[in-house]
């Protein structure tokens, strides 16, 4: 579809707050994916853009919002993506998102891709995949500082700049609240048989390694976007986000991105083996090579690179997967990272 564009000064400004000030107290669908700028050593290249996505937009009557369950999920994928063929052509260049989905495509997919046992129920209302097409965005280029304004109309992006211009700025003084009631999911003992179990497969030659996390849920009078504004400020992340939906707020503070597709290059950036900072420069220092030199979190940080070629080798050319970054570190707010970066065509 058409889009008509505007391009504005950022000014400073944050993701968070473009966000706020255009989508998240108007429509009760609005995704954030956040990065924060400048960020912690040289990592301009993955915190470069934030998205701000707006509510769905109709088409026909249909609201381009989708849900599909277990089993129909990359089948209608590839429907839709067959039918996307007229794009438009007055898209700024090299931005991230010059319109399209924006959505999530949940851990339980891997049960349309691998034969795999049910063994959990999941117990929270969001849906295994999600993707809407936003009829209005916003992306901020906090390398460039311009702000660019997208929608189907002139009159609407004209509406998206007159709802920046009166809007109040506002500072975060987003305090931490009080926990009322924290518990998890599993018992001490019963996290301890699953590792036990987990080592009995491996022994057995059925995996190589295993995932064991732990779900807590807590009770607390904050709402969502404070909780989110603190998280992002405690920790800020290249990939953060924030979605508002139908069933509820997700809130994600990763630094991780697992896949990215340009054109026809893929890549991915697996993190593992973490350290926390020094308070002082050389302790950081020591710390740093202390992660690099240590030989569980080698052999962990390797099988993971050896997984991720494995899986970029699925769908890539024969002999175009390399690994072009082995073993760097990176640094964040609290801790330090081992990170790769696998790609193919």
């Amino acid at each position: 579809m058409s889009r008509y564009w505007r391009s504005l000064p950022l000014e400073n400004r944050t993701g968070a707050v473009i966000f706020d000030q255009l989508f998240r107290q108007l429509y009760p669908i609005a995704t954030l994916l956040e990065s924060p700028f400048p960020t912690y050593q040289d990592q301009t290249s993955l915190a470069r853009y934030s998205i701000c996505g707006g509510a769905p937009i109709v088409k026909g009557g249909v609201t381009q919002l989708f849900t599909p369950p277990i089993g129909q999920i990359l089948p209608l994928l590839r429907s839709l993506l067959q039918q996307q063929h007229n794009q438009s052509q007055n898209n700024p260049a090299n931005l991230p998102f010059t319109g399209g989905w924006l959505g999530w495509l949940g851990y339980d997919l891997a049960w349309e891709i691998e034969r795999l046992p049910r063994l959990r129920q999941d117990c929270l209302p969001f849906r295994v995949a999600y993707w809407y097409e936003p009829q209005s965005f916003a992306i901020a280029d906090h390398q460039e500082q311009i702000l660019w304004l997208a929608a189907p109309t002139l009159a609407e992006v004209e509406e998206l700049v007159q709802r920046l211009k009166s809007a109040t700025p506002k500072k975060n003084t987003t305090q931490p609240g009080k926990v009322l009631d924290f518990s998890l999911f599993s018992s001490q003992v019963d996290y301890e048989k699953a590792v036990i179990q987990a080592l009995k497969y491996i022994q057995a030659g059925d995996i190589f390694q295993a995932n064991l996390s732990l779900r807590f849920q807590v009770l607390t009078q904050q709402d969502a976007w404070s909780i989110y504004q603190r998280l992002s400020a405690i920790n800020p992340s290249p990939f953060a986000s924030y979605w508002q939906t139908p069933w509820g707020t997700m809130i994600s503070c990763s630094p991780e991105r697992l896949i990215q597709l340009e054109g026809n290059q893929a890549q991915t950036r697996p993190i593992a083996g973490t350290r926390p900072r020094g308070a002082t420069e050389p302790l950081d220092l020591q710390l740093a090579q202390e992660l690099i030199g240590t030989t569980k979190e080698r052999a962990e940080h390797i099988m993971l690179v050896d997984l991720e070629r494995n899986d970029l080798g699925r769908v890539c050319q024969w002999g175009s997967v390399q690994v072009d970054e082995l073993l760097t570190i990176e640094r964040y707010s609290h801790v330090m990272h081992l990170v790769s970066n696998v790609r193919g065509i």
